[in-house]
């Protein structure tokens, strides 16, 4: 006999993680992401960190219905608003902007393969981001592809040389990857947008579109190096105003873009100027 539903009080969420982060995520929705479409941005992007695959099945499972509730009220903002798509966000494994701290590309493929099948019900493309070396690329591009969705890989490179991945190798060298695997667009992302700036000019050989999405930190800090590290470590940018943000992007659609967007600390204002420029 079905359990008729009762209202989860705020005690029950706190002392759950799950239930916490499903709640934090929906109040986040409902707050954030209904202004961002409102101005103008055409997709919801929906991020579950795969830190619960590979310990047991429990885990597994309550990522599992982490990932469908998360995926349900992007579904759900879309609606409400009338278009966008609904892209499922394949964050890094191991650290973010520290790729030789990420799995081997034996072991990254099957937990991308399996974030990949919790996705695909409902989202419209997946979208690999912040991938830092042409390992943790071939990784995530390995699982992700399994998908029977389109597939998109964003890199991130060095905040100094935007020349080089954060691993230090040739951004050029993620390229061969692109074809290799079939992703369908490649893009720049959760970097300073001075190094995008000098990246997308790089890309310019790429046979599918190209974007790129910056953030908005002074910089990666050293101390963003241990397990349970938080943007809280990161030092947000104040001259990063929206119309300096869409000068900057001017000069990515001047190279080739045709994919814009904004990352961590650029905000629903930024996101307005950019539709703004180009709508106008």
């Amino acid at each position: 006999m079905l359990k008729p539903k009762r209202k989860i009080t705020s005690k029950e969420i706190k002392r759950d993680p799950f239930l916490e982060a499903i709640f934090t995520f929906k109040e986040h929705i409902n707050s954030k992401k209904q202004q961002y479409l409102k101005i103008g941005i055409s997709v919801l992007s929906v991020l579950v960190l795969s830190f619960f695959i590979n310990q047991n099945s429990k885990s597994n499972a309550k990522e599992a219905e982490l990932m469908q509730k998360a995926c349900k009220i992007a579904i759900q903002a879309r609606d409400n608003h009338g278009s966008g798509s609904v892209a499922g966000s394949l964050g890094p494994l191991g650290f973010s902007y520290q790729p030789d701290k990420c799995p081997e590309i034996d072991i990254a493929a099957p937990i991308y393969e399996t974030a990949v099948k919790q996705q695909s019900e409902f989202v419209d493309f997946h979208i690999l981001e912040t991938m830092s070396s042409v390992k943790q690329a071939r990784g995530g591009l390995m699982g992700a592809t399994s998908s029977t969705k389109p597939v998109w890989l964003a890199i991130s490179v060095d905040d100094i040389d935007g020349s080089r991945l954060r691993s230090g190798e040739n951004v050029k060298e993620v390229l061969p990857l692109v074809e290799e695997f079939g992703a369908q667009a490649l893009l720049l992302n959760c970097s300073s947008p001075e190094a995008i700036t000098k990246s997308i000019p790089l890309l310019s050989e790429c046979r599918v579109p190209i974007g790129a999405y910056a953030n908005g930190f002074i910089n990666i800090s050293d101390s963003f190096n241990k397990i349970g590290s938080t943007v809280d470590l990161l030092e947000k940018r104040e001259d990063l105003t929206p119309v300096i943000y869409a000068d900057f992007a001017e000069k990515w659609v001047d190279a080739g873009a045709t994919l814009i967007g904004g990352c961590c600390e650029v905000g629903p204002a930024h996101i307005k100027e950019l539709s703004t420029r180009w709508k106008g």
